[in-house]
């Protein structure tokens, strides 16, 4: 840190001192995109991972097709499919951020608000009898 932001922090009430402490300790965005990777839908996140990377390669190639055609009309189609496959990609990369980042969010938020020293389920969650009722 430098020598302003211990400044800053010398400045702060303690309450807000500690809020600036618990945000520093938020994950980044190569922490995120791991973590898109855990939990029931993973294999959700891994589809749209190979669709993105296929959807890369196919804008690789409208690339490559429009800086080696002569033909004028062909490379206005072959410019179209590069900015749709750039618009894809970016979207399913946002989505894929977004969906980790809410993720992360609502358990820290869970993990504050919800704290007990014991917690009471259903049985049914526990013998897997969904028909079952409280």
């Amino acid at each position: 840190m430098t020598r302003i932001d211990d400044d800053l922090r010398a400045a702060l009430s303690d309450e807000d001192r500690a809020l600036l402490d618990r945000l520093d300790d938020e994950p980044g965005v190569f922490e995120l995109w791991r973590a898109s990777y855990q939990g029931k839908f993973r294999w959700l996140n891994l589809i749209a991972t190979v669709f993105s990377v296929a959807i890369f390669a196919g804008q690789i190639w409208c690339l490559v097709e429009l800086l080696t055609t002569d033909d004028a009309v062909l490379a206005v189609r072959w410019a179209a499919g590069f900015g749709f496959c750039a618009l894809a990609v970016a979207m399913l990369v946002s989505v894929s951020i977004m969906v980790a980042s809410f993720r992360s969010t609502m358990e820290s938020w869970i993990g504050r608000r919800l704290r007990a020293d014991l917690y009471v389920n259903p049985i049914v969650r526990f013998i897997g009898n969904r028909s079952a009722v409280l």
